[in-house]
């Protein structure tokens, strides 16, 4: 997916195309965004809607930063957090694999899925990670999130929802080419990574037209 694909796809694409505009004039050589460069004048208007993680040795994806708009959504601290624990299980294997291979290409990538909130709430998110690094030269071991869209699809009784949302299917998901290109496959790849891979990159929108799996934000 090009990121001019990813703004016909959402539902927000001054949002999207703001923070294009901010990612080109902190980006790095590499393809990474640099946090420390970010126009902050511009990318103030965003900040509400925001998530830094960090991907530690142990595979953790924590959140280092959650916007305002985040946190009242989830209504619980999220600072430390690994985001997988917010994962379901069967689908945590998948998740991380996206996300390290958007640091190692580096690519960015693009999710739309459903996601139940512990007040019933249930809505279609949509939601792109950025590669980042703190500053100039250090370590590539973060992502700057944005929330693009989170239109309430219906609700349940509260007492059906965990107080917890999880992970599912989704809608869509797909790498985005930040002028590196797109993740290829090797042809001596393990049978597992091409379904991690298969599994990471779909379009399901004809059949989650009105999702009903959980996602993580």
């Amino acid at each position: 997916m090009t990121p001019e694909q990813s703004l016909h796809r959402t539902q927000s694409p001054k949002k999207l195309s703001l923070l294009y505009e901010c990612y080109a004039q902190a980006k790095d050589q590499s393809g990474a965004l640099v946090k420390d460069e970010l126009p902050m004048r511009t990318f103030a208007p965003l900040m509400a809607d925001i998530t830094l993680f960090e991907l530690t040795a142990s595979n953790q994806l924590v959140y280092r930063v959650a916007g305002q708009n985040v946190l009242d959504r989830m209504n619980i601290p999220l600072r430390g957090r690994d985001m997988l624990d917010f994962v379901q299980p069967d689908f945590r294997a998948r998740v991380l694999y996206a996300h390290k291979l958007a640091l190692s290409h580096p690519c960015g990538y693009f999710m739309v899925f459903g996601a139940r909130y512990p007040t019933g709430g249930v809505r279609r998110l949509e939601t792109i990670r950025l590669p980042m690094r703190d500053t100039k030269g250090s370590p590539l071991t973060g992502f700057l999130g944005l929330n693009l869209h989170g239109e309430i699809v219906r609700y349940d009784t509260p007492e059906a929802t965990p107080k917890t949302f999880i992970a599912g299917k989704g809608e869509f998901s797909s790498f985005v080419d930040l002028g590196h290109g797109l993740p290829v496959l090797a042809d001596d790849c393990s049978e597992e990574t091409r379904l991690l891979h298969a599994q990471a990159v779909f379009d399901h929108s004809d059949r989650h037209a009105n999702p009903t799996d959980h996602a993580i934000d």
